[in-house]
C-alpha cells in the first residue's frame, strides 16, 4: 500500500524538476553545512517551503551525501490527541520525487512489543508534519534508505520515555533521527526571536527534564498571542530521551520566523530552527583514524628520502572494510593511485605500502620528488567487501565504485571517479572495462561486475 503526497502543490512544488530546482536555491541561500561528521538526529521545521525552507535545507546540508541504512522520521499531530505513536501501514511513501520504502521490519517489532507503538493510517492522512521532510531526504541523502514515519499524539512524559526506550536500540550509526517540530506560534516577531532562542538554548543542554520545566514556565507565562512555543514538544523529548546522559552534543544550525520571508509581515509569526544532534564518539573515532592514516602515508613517503621509519603502532581494520586505496596529488593534480582489495596485513602496513607505491611506483605518473613534499596531499579509501551484481540497474553513481573482472583481467574505479567525471552509468563502465581492465570499450557486458562503497580520508582541501 503507497501513501500518497498529499502536501505537494501546497506545502512544496508538485512539479518534480520545480521541486528539484526550489532545494537547490534553499541550499544555496542557507549556505555550507556547518558539520559534517557524525550527525545522528536533526530537528527540522515543517512549514511550507517559502517559510521554512532555508532553515530546514541548511540542517539537511549537515547530512548532504551521507548514507543510512533507516531513517526515523518522528513528528507529533496537529489533527488530534491520542494515546501512544501512530505508524503508518503504507510500505511506500510518495513525493513527486518518487516512492521512499517503509522499513516494515522495524515496523513489525515496535507494534509486536504493545507498548507505545500502534498502526494508524488515518492518523498521517492530512498530516504534513513529515511529509514535507521526503524531497529533502531525497535530495541529500546518497543511496537508497527506508524510513519510519511516527506520529506521536500525547505529551504524557511516562509515554514519551518508553517511546525512546522501544527506539533506543536503532539509535546508532547506521541509522538518522528526523524530529520535525516549528518554534512559536503566532507571536509577534521580536516575542518570537527571544522566545525561539531560550527555546532552543534549553534544548541543547541535553536535558529533557529541563526542557518540561521550561515548557511548563513558558506555558504559564501567558505571552501575548503565543499559542505554543513548540508544537513538535513530545518528538524533541523523546530525542533527549535518547540522548541525555551520552556524547552527544546539540548545535544550533539557523534561526528564521515566517516575517522574515514572503510578506515580511512581522505583526504574527512562526519560528523555525535548524538544530542538529552530534555523536562526538563517533566523530572522535573518524577524526583519529583519519588523521592516523594520512600521518602514515605522509611518514611513509618521506622516509623514502630521508629514510625514518614510521614508529606509529598498528590498530585492526575493522569488519565492514575489506579494501584500502592510497591516492597521492600535487598541487591538486594526481600522481599515482594503488590499492588492493584484500591483504593479511594489518592497515598501517598496507597503508604505508600503498603510499610508497602510489608516490613512486604507479607507471603512469612520474615519481614524487623532494621539492613536490610541500604540495603533497593524500586520500585513504577504505573499501567496503565486493558484492557481485546481475544487472547495471544496481549501480549507484552516488555510493558505489565498481570492480570488472574478465578472465584474468581486472580493472576498477573508486566511487569518487565517476562523481567527479558526472559520468553516466555506461560510460563509468565503458571507461573502466578500456582503461583499466583493458578488455575494450564493451568488455563489460560480459565480464562480472562487482560493487562497493568507501570511506574516504582526506587532507586535499585542509
Amino acid at each position: 500500500m503507497k501513501h500518497r503526497a498529499e502536501m505537494a502543490g501546497k506545502f512544496y512544488p508538485d512539479d518534480a524538476d520545480e521541486l528539484i530546482t526550489t532545494i537547490e536555491d534553499l541550499g544555496i541561500e542557507a549556505g555550507s553545512a556547518i558539520d559534517d561528521k557524525g550527525v545522528s538526529a536533526l530537528i527540522v521545521p515543517h512549514a511550507g517551503y517559502v517559510y521554512s525552507g532555508v532553515v530546514a535545507a541548511k540542517a539537511y546540508r549537515q547530512i548532504k551525501d551521507n548514507s543510512y541504512d533507516t531513517i526515523f522520521l518522528i513528528g507529533t499531530s496537529h489533527k488530534a490527541r491520542f494515546g501512544k505513536a501512530a505508524l503508518s501501514i503504507c510500505s511506500e511513501f510518495e513525493t513527486p520525487l518518487g516512492v521512499i520504502k517503509v522499513n516494515t521490519e522495524v515496523m513489525e517489532q515496535l507494534v509486536l512489543a504493545e507498548e507505545s507503538f500502534r498502526l494508524d493510517e488515518d492518523k498521517f492522512n492530512g498530516e504534513h508534519t513529515l511529509e514535507v521532510q521526503l524531497p529533502f531526504l531525497q535530495t541529500h541523502v546518497k543511496g537508497s534508505f527506508k524510513i519510519v514515519p511516527i506520529l506521536i499524539g500525547t505529551s504524557d512524559k511516562e509515554e514519551i520515555l518508553a517511546m525512546a526506550e522501544q527506539l533506543n536500540p536503532w539509535f546508532n550509526e547506521r541509522n538518522l533521527f528526523v524530529v520535525s517540530t516549528d518554534f512559536s506560534h503566532y507571536p509577534t516577531g521580536y516575542v518570537a526571536e527571544e522566545v525561539d532562542q531560550l527555546t532552543a538554548d534549553q534544548i541543547c543542554k541535553n536535558n529533557p527534564n529541563e526542557l518540561s520545566f521550561w515548557m511548563n514556565q513558558l506555558e504559564e507565562k501567558r505571552l501575548p498571542d503565543l499559542l505554543t512555543g513548540l508544537c513538535g514538544y513530545p518528538g524533541i523529548m523523546v530525542l533527549e530521551y535518547l540522548t541525555q546522559n551520552k556524547n552527544y552534543r546539540y548545535k544550533q544550525l539557523l534561526y528564521q520566523h515566517s516575517g522574515m520571508r514572503l510578506y515580511k509581515d512581522t505583526s504574527r509569526v512562526v519560528g523555525y530552527w535548524a538544530i542538529s544532534v552530534i555523536n562526538d564518539n563517533m566523530v572522535d573515532k573518524k577524526t583519529n583514524l583519519k588523521d592516523t592514516l594520512l600521518a602514515v602515508a605522509h611518514r611513509a613517503i618521506l622516509s623514502q628520502f630521508e629514510a625514518k621509519p614510521s614508529d606509529l603502532p598498528d590498530i585492526q581494520l575493522e569488519d565492514n572494510y575489506s579494501g584500502i586505496f592510497v591516492s597521492v596529488y600535487v598541487k591538486d593534480e594526481l600522481r599515482g593511485c594503488i590499492g588492493t582489495f584484500e591483504s593479511s596485513l594489518p592497515i598501517l602496513s598496507i597503508v604505508r605500502r600503498l603510499a610508497v607505491d602510489a608516490a613512486f611506483h604507479d607507471n603512469r605518473f612520474n615519481a614524487i620528488e623532494y621539492e613536490d613534499l610541500d604540495q603533497l596531499k593524500i586520500e585513504v579509501s577504505l573499501l567496503s567487501p565486493l558484492t557481485k551484481i546481475e544487472s547495471i540497474d544496481q549501480i549507484d553513481m552516488l555510493k558505489h565504485g565498481i570492480y570488472i573482472k574478465k578472465g584474468m583481467q581486472t580493472g576498477t574505479f573508486l566511487p569518487q571517479v565517476g562523481r567527479r567525471n558526472n559520468w553516466t552509468i555506461e560510460e563509468y563502465l565503458g571507461y573502466c572495462a578500456k582503461d583499466k581492465a583493458h578488455i575494450g570499450w564493451e568488455g563489460w557486458k560480459d565480464a562480472e561486475i562487482y560493487t562497493y562503497e568507501s570511506t574516504v580520508f582526506t587532507d586535499r582541501f585542509d
